[in-house]
């Protein structure tokens, strides 16, 4: 099983969109742990957006299994 930051580490950019590849140990049933989508969501947005200031707060919804 991958540690998170190699999870971290592994995200990589195609066109537009920033890119995880995230196995079946960091699964729950068919969907992949909220906190780790979340974490994951908010790397890649660092990532995206080098001029934004920093993050102070954030609130996610989900509504069906992230893939």
């Amino acid at each position: 099983m991958p540690s998170y930051s190699e999870l971290i580490d592994g995200l990589r950019t195609e066109g537009e969109a920033v890119v995880a590849s995230v196995g079946d140990d960091w699964k729950q049933g068919r969907t992949t742990y909220g906190g780790l989508s979340a974490a994951l969501c908010l790397e890649a947005a660092a990532r995206r957006l080098l001029d934004a200031p920093p993050l102070r707060s954030a609130q996610f919804a989900f509504v069906g299994p992230a893939a």
